[in-house]
């Protein structure tokens, strides 16, 4: 008995180390990272040399960032910039997530992934005709700034709803975590475009929503049709109540009478 007790111990402890190793490291990369950059609230810890212009980002950043309401400047925000390929490969696995151009871990850590970010902008930019408006106002622009503005916003969800309560519902659902991060990432330059018309971006989607994966346009569109079109707040859309299906029949509905 002593003998199963004993094993199951060890199996219990040896499971947790694997589990919790990679955590900590997430949470604490600073051993991997030869470069650490500090500007206002910010920390960047990066494999290669910072460029001083990144001030001018992140001065930028902060000021749209304070016009959301979420945002505390005095907190710190730790921006990990990875542009080794074989790490980046090494961070991807041990965050469990898919591969992507960024994640947010939930010590509050921002990691980018700049050469993919370039990579996938210039990819992006053989986009043609009115396929490029598929792009703008969007994370599918892939633009250094806009897409660090997006990750931070995933933290300032999390820290407005509490990090176990957005983790517990991984995040508190998809379409509404992205949607949030997409909305504030561009609204304010949405407010300043003449161009800027509600109703045609729903026009392109239902145009081509069934030629390419457009989850993050689509977020978008519904958070911004909950905020500025039935002017609900950020509690009232995080209610378990308002569901993506049931948000997009609104939507739909609210388009074909404007039309």
């Amino acid at each position: 008995m002593k003998k199963i007790i004993k094993v199951s111990l060890s199996i219990l402890v040896i499971a947790s180390v694997l589990t919790l190793t990679p955590q900590l490291i997430l949470a604490y990369p600073g051993f991997l990272f030869k470069e650490e950059f500090s500007h206002r609230n910010f920390t960047i810890l990066s494999n290669e040399k910072v460029s001083t212009g990144i001030k001018e980002a992140l001065d930028a950043i902060s000021t749209k960032l304070l016009m959301t309401g979420f945002y505390d400047e005095t907190d710190n925000v730790k921006i990990v910039l990875c542009s080794k390929g074989s790490l980046a490969t090494f961070l991807d696995k041990i965050s469990l997530g898919p591969v992507g151009v960024g994640f947010h871990h939930f010590s509050g850590n921002i990691y980018l992934f700049p050469e993919r970010i370039d990579r996938f902008r210039k990819e992006n930019l053989k986009a043609k005709g009115e396929e490029k408006g598929l792009l703008e106002h969007s994370y599918q622009a892939f633009e250094f700034d806009k897409i660090l503005t997006h990750e931070i916003l995933h933290k300032l969800h999390s820290d407005s709803l509490g990090i176990w309560e957005f983790k517990q519902k991984m995040p508190p659902p998809h379409w509404k975590a992205e949607g949030f991060a997409e909305y504030y990432t561009f609204c304010f330059e949405k407010e300043k475009s003449k161009d800027y018309d509600f109703r045609d971006r729903i026009t392109l989607y239902m145009r081509y929503k069934d030629k390419f994966p457009l989850f993050y346009y689509k977020s978008q569109l519904l958070y911004e049709f909950l905020t500025e079109h039935r002017h609900m707040d950020f509690v009232d859309i995080m209610d378990d109540e308002v569901t993506e299906q049931g948000t997009y029949d609104e939507l739909i509905q609210w388009y074909n009478q404007k039309n």
